[in-house]
This record gives C-alpha cells, sequence and structure tokens, in this order.
C-alpha cells in the first residue's frame, strides 16, 4: 500500500493522532476520578511535566506517561522511574508475565518467610531480570519504580462514567454520566492547549451543573412479598374466625411459618377462599415444599381460574422446579388480569432474566419501579441486568440506589462485590463479599467472587474456596481430566484450570502457579493444647478421612520444612463467637478449616500457651498414623 493511499500513513496520520489524544485525555479523566477522594489531592496538571500529572498537598507530584499501543518490557523500562506512571490500552504477554513475577516476588518480601528464603526468592527473580535486560543494583526498588497500569480502550469511558455516578450516589445526587464526562473532557482539551491544571472543585462544578437531588424515602405498605399484600377480607372468612386468622398473621410476623401454616390450613379445611388457599401456597414455597405449594395454588384457580395472585405465585413455583417457559406464560397471565400488581411485574423480570432475555427483563423491572419505586429488589435486578450486557456505570447506580432503599442487602453487596471485582478492585471486593457471607453464607455470587479474588491476590485459599464452588462439576469429572474457568475482567481474564488427578486430591494451574487442593471430605480440624511433661504446647490437629489426602499433607510440609526442622508458615488463627476459623499457608501447601462449635475452651488455651510457634498434628482417623512438625509464622487475633 502507497503513503498516498486512503488508507496509507498520509491521509490516516491525522486521524491516529486523534485517537491518541482522545485516550489521553480519557486517561487524564479517569485519574482525576481515581484520586478524587484521596486525601491530600488537589489538582491535575495537563502536559505540565509529563502527558499528565497527580498534584498533592505535600508537594508530592505523581508523573504518568501516555502510550497509546501496547506495553512491552523495554517500552516501560526505558520511561519507569520512581513517582511515574506508565500507562496503555493492553499489554503482552511478556510483560504480564513479568508483572505477575515482581507481584509474588513483592509479596515474598513482605512476607514473615526467614531470611534465606528471601534470599533465595532473590536470587531467582534476579536472573528473572537480567533475562529481560533489566538492570537494578538494589533489586527491592524495582517495586517503586515499576508502576504500569493498563486502561482498555474500549471500557475506559464507561468506567468514568462509573466513578461518576458512585460519587454522586455518596453525595445524595443522581447524576448524568454522559454529559459529566462530555464536559470533564473538554476542560481537559483546553487545558492541554494552555499545560493548564485542572482542581477537585472544577470537577465538582461539572457534576453539580449535570445532577438532581437523589431522595429516598420508605413507603410503607407495599411489598414485593405476596404474603404482605395478600390481605384476607374477614367479612368474607366469617367473624367467627376472626381471632385464627389473627393468630396466624401474628405467627408469619414472629417468623413462626409452620405455626401459621397450621392455622390455615385448618380453616382451609372449612373455608373454601382463593386467597386463603394462596396464602397456604406462600407459607409452602417459603419453607420449601413446592410441590404442596403447587396443590393450594391449583386449589384456588379451581375457584377462580383467573385469579391473578393465584396464577402468579404459581408461576414462581413452577420457575423454582426450573420450567421457566410455562411460568412465563403463567404470569403473563396475571398480568392480564391486574397490570398494576408491583410482585406480579417485578416476577416477570425475573422469569425474562432466567431465561436471558435482557431488554425485556429491564422493561419489566422499570415498570415495577414506577409502579412500587422504593422497593430495592427491582434495582437490584437492573443491576444485574446492565452488568450482563455490559453496561457497568449503569449496574454500579442501580445496584447504589438498591443499597441506598435496603442497606446491607446481602445480594446486593454480592452485585456490588461483582462489579468491583471487574474493575480489578480485589480489597473492595473482598469486603463486599464478606459482608453478603455473613448473612447468606451459601451465596453462590460471593464465594465463587471471594474465591477468585483471593486468588488474584496470591491467598492459597483461593483455591480452596473455588473447589468447593464448583463441587458439582468436579465430581462428574473423570479422572486426568480438567475444568477451565475463564473469568473476564476488565484489564485481564483468569485462566484457572482444575485437573482431578487421583481420589483425594485436584491440581489448580493458574499462571504457572500449581497448587494441589484436597477433595472436600470428612477431615476435621481442632485447636487446643498439649500436656507434656509438665510444658504445656499449642496445638493445631488436621484429621484427615482419606489415607491418599494424609500422606500428600504430610509430603506437602516436609518439602516446607527447612533444616531446623521448624516450618515457615503465613496465616491466621481467629476465635469468633462459638468456633474458631485456622489458615494455615506453607510452601507447597495450605490448611483450612472451621472447628466443631464449642464453648472457645480449645482456643483460648492455645492463646495463652502460643508464643509465635505451634505444634500441627497430621493424622489419618482409619489406619491412626500421625506426624507431628513445629510451626511458625502464624498470627494469633
Amino acid at each position: 500500500m502507497s503513503n498516498k493511499d486512503y488508507f496509507g500513513k498520509i491521509k490516516t496520520g491525522g486521524s491516529n493522532s486523534s485517537k491518541g489524544f482522545a485516550y489521553q485525555d480519557l486517561c487524564a479523566a479517569f485519574y482525576l476520578l481515581k484520586y478524587f477522594n484521596v486525601s491530600g489531592f488537589n489538582s491535575i496538571g495537563i502536559e505540565t511535566d509529563d502527558d499528565f500529572s497527580l498534584l498533592f498537598d505535600d508537594k508530592i507530584k505523581i508523573n504518568v506517561q501516555v502510550k497509546y499501543e501496547e506495553l512491552t518490557i523495554p517500552l516501560v523500562n526505558k520511561y519507569a522511574s520512581r513517582n511515574k506512571i506508565i500507562l496503555g490500552p493492553s499489554k503482552n504477554k511478556s510483560l504480564s508475565t513479568f508483572l505477575s513475577y515482581l507481584k509474588q516476588f513483592t509479596n515474598n518480601q513482605l512476607s514473615n518467610e526467614d531470611n534465606l528464603s528471601k534470599i533465595s526468592v532473590s536470587t531467582d527473580f534476579r536472573k528473572i531480570l537480567e533475562r529481560n535486560s533489566i538492570a537494578f543494583k538494589d533489586i527491592s526498588e524495582i517495586s517503586r519504580v515499576w508502576n504500569v497500569d493498563i486502561l482498555p480502550e474500549d471500557k475506559i469511558k464507561d468506567i468514568i462514567k462509573l466513578e461518576i455516578i458512585e460519587w454522586g450516589i455518596k453525595n445524595s445526587l443522581l447524576l448524568n454520566g454522559d454529559e459529566c464526562l462530555k464536559d470533564l473532557i473538554l476542560i481537559i482539551y483546553e487545558s492541554r492547549c494552555d499545560r493548564g491544571y485542572i482542581r477537585k472543585s472544577d470537577a465538582k462544578n461539572i457534576f453539580e451543573k449535570h445532577s438532581k437531588k437523589l431522595t429516598i424515602e420508605r413507603e410503607f405498605g407495599v411489598s414485593l412479598n405476596f404474603l404482605e399484600n395478600l390481605n384476607l377480607n374477614q367479612d368474607e372468612i366469617l367473624i367467627s374466625v376472626n381471632s385464627k386468622v389473627s393468630k396466624a398473621e401474628g405467627l408469619i410476623l414472629d417468623g413462626d411459618y409452620e405455626g401459621a401454616l397450621s392455622e390455615y390450613i385448618e380453616l382451609s379445611k372449612t373455608i373454601k377462599s382463593e386467597k386463603l388457599y394462596v396464602k397456604c401456597a406462600g407459607i409452602l414455597q417459603i419453607l420449601g415444599k413446592i410441590d404442596d405449594a403447587i396443590f393450594y395454588c391449583d386449589n384456588a384457580l379451581k375457584i377462580n381460574s383467573l385469579y391473578p395472585m393465584a396464577l402468579a405465585v404459581k408461576g414462581t413455583l413452577i420457575a423454582e422446579k426450573g420450567d421457566n417457559d410455562f411460568a412465563l406464560e403463567l404470569l403473563k397471565s396475571a398480568e392480564f388480569q391486574d397490570n398494576t400488581d408491583p410482585f406480579i411485574i417485578y416476577n416477570i423480570g425475573v422469569i425474562h432474566l432466567n431465561l436471558k432475555n435482557i431488554d425485556d427483563a429491564i422493561s419489566y423491572f422499570e415498570k415495577s419501579i414506577e409502579l412500587a419505586p422504593k422497593l430495592s429488589y427491582p434495582y437490584l435486578n437492573l443491576s444485574i441486568c446492565y452488568f450482563h450486557q455490559g453496561v457497568i456505570s449503569e449496574a454500579a447506580k442501580y445496584i447504589d440506589i438498591a443499597l441506598l432503599l435496603e442497606p446491607g442487602l446481602p445480594e446486593a453487596l454480592s452485585q456490588k462485590g461483582e462489579i468491583k471485582r471487574f474493575y480489578g478492585k480485589t480489597d473492595e471486593a473482598s469486603k463486599l463479599f464478606e459482608r453478603c457471607l455473613l448473612d447468606t453464607p451459601k451465596n453462590i455470587v460471593a464465594n465463587l467472587g471471594l474465591a477468585l479474588c483471593l486468588i488474584e491476590k496470591g491467598d492459597p485459599l483461593g483455591f480452596g474456596l473455588l473447589v468447593f464452588n464448583y463441587q458439582k462439576e468436579l465430581s462428574e469429572l473423570d479422572l486426568n481430566k480438567s475444568l477451565v474457568i475463564l473469568d473476564i475482567g476488565w484489564e485481564r481474564t483468569l485462566a484457572i484450570s482444575i485437573q482431578n488427578i487421583d481420589g483425594s486430591s485436584y491440581l489448580v494451574n493458574y499462571d504457572d502457579l500449581e497448587v494441589y487442593v484436597p477433595k472436600p471430605s470428612k477431615d476435621r480440624i481442632a485447636i487446643g493444647v498439649m500436656n507434656t511433661k509438665g510444658t504445656t504446647l499449642p496445638l493445631i490437629i488436621k484429621s484427615y478421612a482419606e489415607i491418599n489426602s494424609y500422606k500428600n499433607a504430610v509430603n506437602a510440609i516436609r518439602l516446607s520444612q527447612s533444616t531446623d526442622l521448624f516450618v515457615p508458615a503465613n496465616g491466621s488463627v481467629k476465635g469468633k463467637s462459638d468456633h474458631c476459623e485456622i489458615k494455615i499457608n506453607l510452601e507447597h501447601y495450605f490448611i483450612y478449616g472451621k472447628t466443631d462449635k464449642s464453648d472457645s475452651k480449645g482456643y483460648r488455651s492455645f492463646v495463652e500457651s502460643f508464643d509465635g510457634w505451634f505444634l500441627l498434628l497430621i493424622t489419618h482417623e482409619g489406619s491412626k498414623q500421625q506426624e507431628s512438625f513445629t510451626v511458625v509464622g502464624l498470627k494469633c487475633n
């Protein structure tokens, strides 16, 4: 192709340059928002010392060099220096692998490993530096000099709008992300021409210009729980049984669903009321008795075949059995009879979401918000819909509103955690997942999300949690076959394989790191002390049900054992109200478990005798084999 061709360098040069400057302006906008709430940050300079610079009250300045190309090791090595960030839209495989090694090296140097181990790792890392022509006299300096960030070009606008909207929600403002972004880019462009500075107050003025006050007022008497909406007409079911209805309603309020069900079933034997039957169906649904609940819905429909609430409740029950198509037919029939009930409209949205009809789901969730704007779950599910579509700024907006309406809602916490994790904010995501799991320990999204966060942070516990989350799929895996998990994030894709290697363990491979994870079994863990010759020794016992799991554990711990027979480890022992959580990370193995519920006597005695080391006893219940190790480096809270 000639340079003079339409697509040649001469005629495309201006366009390509414009793309580079546009990307650079978006990066400046992103960093302005990223540091907006950081203590001491006051402004950003455009083309003052570098492509842009971050300025702080204490005279600290961080320069940012933007490269509109794939980042490589030679490119980063050329520009890297203290207080400088090298930023680009992507990185090649070699740089990605090197940054992973750098993170592992840094983690090792900051750990409780002994000096011999740290020196050994430093020697290995220096070889990697030499292999990549990177020269450092003091290799501990590299983690402070090599600051690399990736902002994918196709997603950067969305994450800027996400940051804008989240700032607005925190300040009780509903912001127009698109208009805010346009004005922000305009003042960055103007500052580029004059080598000017943009203060936090300049950005704040833009946000307030394109905002409206977000007011959240709770409405009482409206709920997506049809049990609360389904008021029985007491004239309809006779004055003589008013006391039974009152008693049953009181039991529902107290959470005694079995007792309430008993009262309503007795009433239903003598009074044929479709509302009464649906009330029984709803309680049975809460108790997990789906087929019995359908039976009572059918009884209601025998009295009135078009009773909308009976159709709607039966639809949700059929959906629980997995037949979403029939469920949608029932709910659409209920909508035809009553298109103003938020319970019906909301659940049609849920079925469309189950069927991956995302646009239809969004339409119904929006309609349910119009009918009952102060309920949290439609906002939660709107967030999930937009997250599926990749419109992350909208997903973040609606999840924040859901949490304003119902603070601490577990499902909303897990969804917000997923949004944070997508953008690589693993620390923030982990906290959200952990909060969710305090109330709903079996939440699938939070459990899997926490596992992937821990893996990204280099915590071996993440591999165990990952295996736990995929128990069903792994139980069907043939020997030597692998399950591959791909998790796509904003700037990275995690590729993890789990191989079924034998009857007792899985081999997890992630980013060239291999970890053996025992298969879930009836293993147990205990904590306390051992009294021997008048001496009290802190003791943790890990007991294995499978002999191969026991042997794998013993062999792996021996590999971690240093010449002085001490086993270095990190991790923690945390006492809870009725049990103890134990996490022990070894070089080639990890142990995690929760003790049986007790009065914490064993934990308290362990704490009293713990002085930086403890005795780890590995046992196999069946053969009575056991092996003991002296472990150092654990934290005891």
